[in-house]
């Protein structure tokens, strides 16, 4: 019998971006310890938990870090830096991108773009990633408050899950801020005659998934697919940070025009929040889970406004 070199069988991840604030570590302490609590201890294979941040989180910084024993644990720096946009957008790109709905709210700033832009899709040019199947994005504010009682990334194997996403957090953007992103995909589609698995017309406009909590098939986005494709596109317009396009938008045309819609499910089984936003998975009634959805979220407009 020949003889054959085994595989490597890759791990999967849950992945943050970090900020160097002392505010953000501790919000990002909260979320790892309620994932050791009530994800972890379901999970069949060990995960690793990436920490992405810039330079300016050094060893200070990381070493108050909470780290759980029953995962591994990497800290991963990114450089964020403008894409060599000719003259003609540089000048276009504010360096304060005010905020849409409320003048007396702070506007955008370059390093909230700079997110858009990672979270889009210059994620998926880490070269670490490619040693990982699937992988789950948390922002340092989000919380899963109670207990997954099945492996999660075992449920997007077994059901060829691609993307997952949490219901009912499936929203509208404000008009400003993806002004001309439906316009501009549907050219790239018709100019490129590229075979999408959905309508961008059966897209709303605007419409887009919370994804402060996903999970990902990490081929379905890397280099050479058609979503990385897309973003590419996208981010050759300027328009992340020139009309702060944000992530969750362009998430949302990506993954429906380019992803076959059986591969896109929503997660169900635990309660998860992000900043006032509960998704109340709990519930048995989905309309009483949707109607509370959106009283919570009228909630939180209204303190902003106070």
């Amino acid at each position: 019998m020949p003889f054959r070199i085994p595989m490597k069988i890759k791990k999967n991840c849950i992945l943050y971006l970090v900020r160097s604030s002392q505010n953000d570590i501790d919000m990002l302490n909260k979320s790892i310890s309620l994932v050791s609590l009530n994800l972890i201890p379901a999970l069949k294979k060990k995960i690793d938990i990436i920490i992405f941040h810039e330079k300016s989180f050094d060893a200070s910084y990381q070493r108050k870090v909470q780290q759980p024993n029953e995962c591994g644990f990497i800290f991963q720096e990114v450089n964020f830096i403008l894409p060599d946009y000719d003259d003609k957008i540089k000048e276009k790109i504010l360096t304060i991108y005010p905020h849409p709905s409320e003048t007396s709210l702070p506007g955008f700033s370059m390093g909230y773009r700079y997110m858009c832009d990672f979270f889009s899709g210059s994620l998926y040019e880490q070269t670490l990633l490619k040693n990982y199947s699937y992988y789950l994005r948390l922002d340092t504010d989000s919380f899963i408050l109670s207990k997954i009682k099945y492996d999660l990334f075992e449920w997007m194997e077994d059901k060829k899950c691609e993307y997952g996403f949490i219901l009912p957090a499936v929203d509208r953007d404000h008009p400003k801020v993806v002004e001309g992103l439906w316009n501009q995909t549907s050219k790239y589609i018709s100019e490129n005659n590229i075979k999408t698995q959905k309508s961008i017309n059966n897209i709303p406009d605007g419409q887009f998934y919370y994804t402060n909590f996903e999970i990902g098939k990490v081929s379905s986005f890397s280099e050479g697919s058609q979503y990385y494709n897309f973003y590419r596109f996208i981010r050759s317009t300027g328009n992340i940070f020139i009309k702060r396009w944000g992530d969750a938008p362009i998430k949302m045309l990506g993954v429906n025009l380019f992803i076959n819609r059986k591969a896109i499910r929503p997660v169900h089984g635990f309660v998860y929040q992000h900043s006032m936003t509960y998704n109340l998975n709990l519930l048995q009634n989905n309309n009483l889970s949707i109607f509370m959805f959106k009283v919570i979220r009228r909630f939180k407009k209204l303190c902003k406004q106070q």
